[in-house]
């Protein structure tokens, strides 16, 4: 059973802008006087918790791949700051998170990979193969974004 309402503006983009309020079940906003007919008039849908759940892991799929496994090359420089500004999260044979995530399970990944240094935005869920494989196919396929000539040697 539902315990709240949301107002939701902007359903294609509720995980980038997260415009939506919380209502209570008699459609009054738990952080001002508006009621669910003000946040309609405004151009918000109401939805049940149900309906919000639903919405939000969808949206968050999409917002996830739109953020992660693009990969860059980065100087040896920008990696040792990463590596020592906080205290590595997973550091195993040269590949870390940054401790401090961007957003609900991502966080920036840094890998040291023959010589070079790379950087992405992964879930921190995720296999660690998994993200190796992805670093390896961009390079192979040289679909990451390489060194700008000059921050290169």
């Amino acid at each position: 059973m539902s315990t709240y309402l949301y107002a939701v503006k902007d359903k294609e983009n509720l995980c980038k802008k997260r415009d939506y309020a919380m209502l209570t079940l008699d459609g009054i906003s738990l952080y001002s006087n508006e009621t669910a007919d003000d946040y309609v008039e405004q151009g918000y849908e109401i939805l049940t918790v149900e309906q919000f759940k639903t919405l939000w892991d969808e949206r968050w799929a999409v917002y996830e791949s739109e953020l992660c496994g693009k990969w860059k090359e980065i100087t040896a420089e920008r990696y040792d700051d990463a590596l020592n500004v906080l205290p590595p999260i997973k550091w195993t044979n040269g590949g870390f998170f940054l401790s401090e995530l961007y957003d609900g399970n991502i966080g920036y990944f840094f890998q040291q990979w023959r010589g070079k240094y790379y950087e992405s935005m992964q879930n921190v869920k995720s296999e660690r193969k998994n993200i190796l494989d992805e670093l390896q196919a961009c390079i192979k396929e040289g679909t990451f974004t390489p060194l700008p000539v000059d921050e290169q040697n």
